[in-house]
């Protein structure tokens, strides 16, 4: 019955966020789903253009709070991905993240980088806001960024 322990634990822990909170979750959950459907048949460029500039429906985040946001919305994000009914991966993740900061008037930009680890070549995404990372992105990994499209 340890599950059934784990299961009323997240429970509590979900009606413990602010309704604020809650709200990105879900948003956030059903987001990772869409994203996974949609990027089965549109590329990931047009799914960007498509969905830049967006007039968004929610408040902009005051200037001294954009950090605090964006550092809740990416833990609320990543929470949501290890319950979501698909496997997520870091850009199915910044994407949604993307898009949600995006809608509170906080611009990012998407960077996919690689590297290669003998004949391999692995790619990973991350969030960067005025150049800096602020999703994803861990330098001592050493992903290479490529060049904007």
């Amino acid at each position: 019955m340890g599950w059934l322990r784990s299961l009323s634990e997240r429970i509590g822990t979900f009606f413990r966020l602010a309704p604020t909170e809650r709200a990105l979750f879900i948003r956030s959950w059903i987001s990772l789903i869409g994203v996974d459907l949609t990027l089965r048949v549109v590329p990931v460029k047009r799914f960007l253009e498509r969905s830049a500039g967006r007039p968004g429906r929610s408040e902009r985040v005051a200037k001294d709070d954009v950090e605090v946001f964006i550092d809740r919305a990416a833990w609320l994000v990543m929470k949501a991905a290890r319950f979501a009914p698909i496997r997520t991966t870091c850009l199915k993740e910044s994407l949604v993240l993307h898009r949600i900061l995006d809608r509170h008037g906080i611009r990012t930009e998407l960077r996919i980088g690689v590297i290669r680890t003998g004949k391999a070549v692995q790619a990973h995404a991350w969030l960067e806001r005025n150049g800096v990372p602020v999703f994803g992105y861990d330098p001592e990994d050493g992903y290479q960024p490529l060049a904007p499209a």
